[in-house]
């Protein structure tokens, strides 16, 4: 149930974000536009919030994508997904750490309820102190 309710949420906030967009977009020809792709991407990453924030201590973070997705055999729902972000502390003050973390996921079993999918940590490296330079890359945002 609570699931079905951020579901819910997450995709009415995707829906605001997309429509502010398109009229920002509107509005100025050279403002940054949201692909399906990045939105799709951004809707995945949502659904792991809970526990990125739990391999982060707790820490703010953003500049979160993925970086790779796998099937884990060719006629199953289980991925492999290889995600990166950046912590921050403040109003996005140092220290800043990189983490790049790879975990499985799978749905739930049959007559289970959703939010049982299995989520599980395959690795997570941890790059401390990143200088602003590489955040800046890190960060790069595509523009058409």
């Amino acid at each position: 149930m609570i699931k079905q309710k951020l579901l819910a949420v997450s995709t009415f906030i995707l829906f605001c974000t997309f429509v502010s967009q398109s009229a920002a977009t509107s509005a100025n020809k050279y403002a940054y536009e949201i692909s399906r792709k990045d939105l799709l991407e951004e809707a995945l990453l949502y659904q792991f919030a809970e526990y990125f924030n739990e391999i982060t201590g707790g820490k703010a973070y953003g500049c979160q994508k993925i970086l790779n997705i796998k099937r884990i055999e060719e006629s199953s729902n289980r991925h492999e997904i290889t995600a990166q972000l950046l912590t921050y502390e403040g109003a996005h003050n140092p220290p800043n750490d990189l983490y790049v973390i790879r975990f499985s996921v799978e749905p739930p079993g049959e007559g289970e309820a959703i939010e049982k999918a299995k989520f599980k940590i395959i690795k997570v490296d941890k790059t401390k102190n990143i200088p602003e330079e590489e955040i800046l890359k890190i960060c790069k945002k595509k523009t058409k």
